[in-house]
């Protein structure tokens, strides 16, 4: 999924382009994203917030292929519509937009998954503006914050096993079988093949 966020920029200290963005009315700056079905980063790019939605995700589409030549689909909204978009790499882009005769909100269909890490991606409490001095600097914020988010999702099983089980050495029983589960005999992480089992 590709989409982009306008974000207002402080006026002090701010190095680099800012641009004006008219549908959102916002002076600053403009976070596009790639992100895979679960919400998880895969490109981050910033650029000025004139820069229309759709030349940010050409952009990202095509720097997408050296990482992860596999991507097949994509999904966007109505501002990614148009042959530039559609022909810029092998990708296939698939629009996602409320179903004719809608009115009101509603939620779309894979398209809440990108707006949810744009969420994810905002300090606590959210701040009105980005404070970030570089575009480099930026991108960079948004790559710690989606490594954050996985970072939690890894520890929490841990967290929750050492609240509910105060006996150490079944804490510990656990965690070696979980660490048999990670880490095979050949030491491939993530995956158990049977042949290592």
């Amino acid at each position: 999924m590709v989409d982009a966020q306008a974000a207002r920029s402080g006026g002090t200290g701010v190095a680099g382009r800012r641009g004006y963005d008219a549908a959102r009315r916002a002076v600053g700056r403009k976070r596009h994203a790639l992100v895979d079905t679960d919400g998880r980063l895969l490109l981050p790019a910033i650029s000025p917030a004139d820069v229309h939605d759709s030349h940010g995700g050409i952009a990202l589409l095509r720097m997408s292929r050296r990482p992860w030549p596999f991507v097949a689909l994509c999904y966007a909204d109505r501002a990614y519509a148009g042959p530039r978009v559609a022909g810029a790499t092998q990708i296939r882009v698939e629009l996602v937009g409320p179903k004719p005769g809608q009115r009101g909100f509603a939620v779309q269909p894979c398209r809440w998954v990108i707006e949810r890490t744009f969420a994810w991606d905002r300090p606590v409490p959210p701040s009105a503006r980005e404070n970030e001095a570089t575009p480099s600097s930026a991108a960079a914020y948004f790559v710690l914050a989606a490594a954050t988010v996985l970072l939690r999702r890894l520890v929490t099983p841990f967290v929750e096993l050492a609240r509910t089980t105060p006996n150490p050495a079944e804490r510990a029983k656990t965690y070696a079988t979980w660490d048999a589960r990670l880490v095979c005999g050949r030491g491939c992480v993530g995956v158990v093949h049977a042949a290592c089992s």
